[in-house]
């Protein structure tokens, strides 16, 4: 396994927190665009985008508990 992948790498996690903080404001910014327009796809498309990708990033820094826990409260 690459030392950059060990999920005890600070480089790693910097670059993990960053792309999560990313996702989040995706995910904030589609939830807006529906409470204007409820039937608007694309942003739901985005949310689940953006819920699998923080997922993703999270198993490999092994966060996934974590990650899952938080996606099921907002019912992804």
């Amino acid at each position: 396994m690459s030392d950059y992948l060990d999920p005890s790498n600070e480089e790693l996690l910097k670059d993990f927190f960053e792309e999560a903080e990313m996702q989040v404001e995706i995910f904030e910014q589609n939830v807006l665009q529906l409470e204007q327009d409820p039937g608007n796809m694309d942003a739901i498309d985005e949310m689940f985008r953006a819920a699998h990708t923080f997922k993703g990033g999270a198993a490999t820094v092994e966060m996934n508990e974590n990650a899952i826990r938080m996606t099921k409260k907002a019912g992804l």
